[in-house]
């Protein structure tokens, strides 16, 4: 009996390590590892799999990958439709990663060069919200902090050359700025 319990317990471990790794544990570094306006669509297929959600709108694929631990977004990419390579992606760490930290982020892009821009609100009847965005244009870079709970909320790459316009009122040749998300799923 012990034998076959063994026998089981190991066939099944020897099962779970062929396993293709789940896109929904995405972690940072492997987000990271992709580039903008290098890597295409079949690309991120074959690294993450299936996304949670995809839409094509208006020449604009859109793919959201969900945390299945907390069934929010992780990961936000778009891509122009006729290339078919990534034209942004927008990050989403939890509190206590280390993304989560502006210090390493500053650290982690040592050649951007940030603006400040704290947090415009639209409506003028709402509580301001203390964040902050960190923006260097050149490179497409956007970081999101929380400066009241002092955490990264978001993490934004971008096409400078050729970046995604959400929103009829903005500039096309804008910086990608919180607020021009294409989508964020609830």
């Amino acid at each position: 009996m012990k034998v076959k319990m063994m026998l089981g317990v190991f066939i099944l471990s020897a099962c779970a390590t062929s396993i293709k790794k789940n896109p929904t544990f995405l972690v940072y570094e492997d987000v990271r590892k992709f580039q903008i306006d290098v890597n295409t669509e079949d690309d991120i297929l074959s690294a993450l799999g299936q996304p949670t959600q995809k839409s094509d709108e208006g020449g604009i694929s859109t793919y959201i990958y969900d945390d299945s631990r907390t069934s929010g977004q992780r990961l936000s990419m778009t891509f122009q439709t006729a290339e078919k390579k990534l034209s942004s992606l927008l990050w989403i760490p939890y509190e206590g990663e280390k993304e989560a930290s502006l210090n390493y982020l500053k650290n982690e892009f040592k050649k951007a060069n940030f603006k400040e821009v704290p947090d415009i609100q639209r409506n003028p009847h709402a509580i301001i919200s203390g964040a902050v965005s960190y923006i260097d244009e050149k490179l497409g870079i956007t970081i999101r902090y929380d400066q009241k709970s002092q955490s990264v909320e978001a993490i934004a790459l971008y096409s400078v050359k050729s970046r995604v316009p959400t929103d009829v009122n903005k500039r096309n040749d804008g910086p990608y700025t919180f607020g021009d998300e294409t989508i964020i799923s609830k």
